[in-house]
């Protein structure tokens, strides 16, 4: 709800921004709804405030189904006709500005003046142009940012499968169970399911039947149906698979799934969701419905065990508990990631024009404007680096020698904290009790930084009025410890494990429930481990625990700073067109010559064709993956410099990219400063 907001003040600026830009009395933006083509109101500006008190005559001149706006294609300002909203409000000339994307309106601007202003020049219309753009990008966040934060609280309800105690019930009531959890969780279906009978050898419904209650035909016709099926059984990696048999039923459901949720040899279960709403068919349900029968799977498993092993309740409890936090973060490391990797693409576009704009734009007030612009969108990139850290818990990465005392005391005196405004209103006093001059260890500072951030700011959420927070570094053999204690609402006994489980919160608004599953995360990454403590006498404290490594050199890497020719060739690499223009915009504005490709085969043909001096390619592309281009052109160009620019960046290792001859990887979303840096690094090096 947060990032919401903060996408809404950026359409609320943008609007702001353009009647700035043009001097307009007044101007509303619309945007095309794609789902019934209706143009929708997005936001206005007034420079005479409390002027226009009523939009409906607005409304009915630019937002209806059958309103024309290409032929205000190249028009410029002219006098207001047939406009009752500017009869109404005493304005006498306007200017429209469609926005079209692949020939399709996606947004306009309109504009109105009280007394005749100087025409739109050609420079006002191109910059137009990228402000409507940003729009339209802005409003597809809106919409990603809501299908997201929708994809993740059903996806929380799937992980609280974890917490069923198994042993308490019969077999089939274990399965009418778990099917409460899917239906909460994916309510656009109804749900049926079916066991093999060994004797007959085909499946036969069992449990509860659905209301309404689906025709005995349809049950019967769906037992001979998936008795008739080959379905993948592999007991040892079950994967959530899906068998789309909707064409057999057509005429009576939208959509017929089945899936496989147990693949115990003694045991083969199936289950049928189906459906006649159309919406049950989008991606997102049919991934929800994978992931239950990915977790159905390992639930109904470890069930059967439990009952052949009956004097193995207790180590299997433990290895449910395992499972629950292994299976979890295996499954939405690869949904997380991807959601992760296509945020960035956009966000990075966004970013990208604005700097593009802040290069052209000479008025302070919208330079103001695009500044505020570009840090919400850079906030939003942290929340998509927070997903890949989370994701990164499991991933290799290489690890430098840091002061841990160092990186706390420079985190603190950073000019804006987070949790510092929550912590002044609640009068929370913040301690650090530093009593070693150096803990070195191996590490990334960034990842550190988090740990300490998510832990006082968990800290701060949950202390109570007027009480202190102490943060300490300490030390013994082993280990350096870093501690961070706070007085108030304790934490029980039965969700301690819990509170490391990614999207679980105890806050009572809405939250994201990342935090603690992000410090887990790290601090496994870094050879360390997490523990928690909470009573009412020593208040509830997490101890992190970083190894001290056997040796380190002192000597640190000495960064080169050496400025390169301009001209040079470069060749960019990637399958978002929004990236390939921004990137050619950025780079043909410093002076370099830039080629670019969308694809790996297309790549390697111009290479085949050009002479480059750098070559920078995206690591997730379609056919041929950055890296498996990198390591081609490295084979048979060892000397061309190969940087990566990617929004997997967080779980690449570096090892493994350098074996591909990639010098460098920036993760997405990027600044031009960091590419021309990229670029004199790479040159620097050969």
């Amino acid at each position: 709800s947060g990032k919401l907001n903060s996408l809404i003040n950026q359409v609320e600026i943008i609007s702001e921004m353009s009647a700035k830009f043009i001097d307009a009395d007044f101007i509303v933006l619309l945007y095309k709804n794609k789902s019934d083509k209706i143009n929708i109101p997005l936001a206005y500006h007034d420079s005479n405030e409390n002027k226009v008190s009523d939009l409906s005559l607005l409304e009915q001149k630019w937002c209806q189904a059958d309103t024309n706006f290409e032929e205000y294609l190249n028009s410029n300002i002219q006098e207001c006709q047939n406009d009752d909203f500017a009869v109404e409000f005493n304005y006498k000339y306007n200017y429209i500005h469609p926005f079209y994307d692949d020939d399709l309106s996606e947004a306009s601007l309109v504009a109105y003046w009280c007394d005749k202003p100087i025409n739109i020049t050609n420079n006002q219309v191109v910059i137009l142009n990228f402000i409507l753009t940003l729009l339209v990008s802005t409003m597809d966040k809106t919409r990603d940012s809501r299908q997201f934060s929708d994809y993740s609280v059903r996806l929380s309800e799937l992980i609280a499968m974890f917490e069923i105690a198994v042993g308490n019930y019969s077999f089939e009531n274990l399965l009418n169970k778990l099917i409460e959890f899917t239906i909460k969780a994916n309510p656009k279906y109804s749900y049926l399911l079916f066991i093999h009978d060994e004797k007959s050898k085909k499946y036969i419904s069992k449990g509860k039947i659905p209301s309404p209650k689906p025709s005995d035909k349809f049950i019967s016709s769906l037992e001979e149906q998936i008795s008739s099926m080959e379905l993948d059984y592999d007991t040892e990696t079950p994967k959530g698979t899906l068998y789309d048999i909707s064409s057999v039923y057509s005429e009576q459901y939208t959509v017929v799934l089945v899936s496989p949720i147990c693949s115990d040899i003694s045991k083969k279960i199936i289950l049928a969701a189906y459906s006649k709403d159309v919406d049950a068919l989008g991606t997102n349900n049919k991934e929800i419905l994978s992931i239950f029968s990915l977790f159905a799977n390992n639930i109904i498993r470890d069930a059967l065990l439990l009952k052949k092993i009956s004097n193995a309740h207790r180590l299997l409890k433990k290895s449910s508990a395992q499972l629950a936090d292994i299976e979890t973060l295996a499954a939405l490391t690869d949904m997380t990631s991807g959601v992760a990797h296509d945020f960035n693409n956009n966000i990075g576009g966004i970013i990208g024009r604005v700097q593009l704009l802040k290069l052209k734009v000479k008025d302070d007030d919208i330079l103001i404007g695009l500044n505020k612009i570009e840090k919400m969108a850079l906030d939003g990139a942290q929340t998509v680096k927070r997903l890949q850290e989370f994701t990164s818990g499991v991933k290799s990465k290489k690890l430098d020698y840091i002061d841990l005392v160092e990186t706390i005391s420079d985190y603190f005196e950073r000019p804006e904290l987070k949790w510092e405004k929550t912590a002044k209103d609640k009068n929370i006093e913040i301690n650090k009790i530093i009593n070693i001059s150096q803990a070195v260890i191996q590490g990334a500072e960034s990842d550190l930084e988090v740990v300490v951030e998510k832990l006082v700011e968990n800290a701060v959420e949950h202390a109570d009025k007027n009480t202190q927070i102490t943060i300490r570094i300490t030390e013994d053999k082993n280990n350096y410890q870093l501690t961070v204690i706070n007085f108030g609402q304790l934490i029980d006994e039965s969700i301690k494990k819990k509170i490391f489980y990614p999207f679980f919160t105890t806050k009572s608004e809405y939250g994201a429930g990342l935090g603690l599953s992000i410090v887990q995360g790290i601090v496994i990454r870094h050879g360390g481990k997490i523990e928690c403590s909470s009573d009412k006498k020593s208040g509830t404290s997490f101890k992190v625990f970083f190894p001290k490594p056997d040796k380190y050199d002192e000597d640190s890497d000495l960064s080169i700073n050496q400025t390169v020719e301009r001209d040079l060739k470069i060749l960019i690499v990637d399958d978002d067109e929004q990236i390939r223009e921004v990137l050619t915009d950025m780079l043909t504005i410093e002076g370099y010559k830039i080629f670019a490709c969308e694809d790996g085969q297309t790549a390697l043909k111009a290479i085949e064709d050009n002479k480059f001096d750098v070559m920078i390619t995206d690591l997730g592309m379609p056919g041929m993956s950055g890296l498996d281009l990198a390591g081609i052109v490295h084979e048979n160009n060892p000397k061309l410099p190969i940087a990566m620019i990617t929004g997997w960046g967080t779980q690449l290792n570096e090892d493994e990219v350098a074996l591909k001859g990639v010098k460098t990887v920036l993760p997405k979303p990027f600044h031009l400063n960091e590419i021309i840096d990229l670029i004199q690094k790479l040159v620097a090096t050969v």
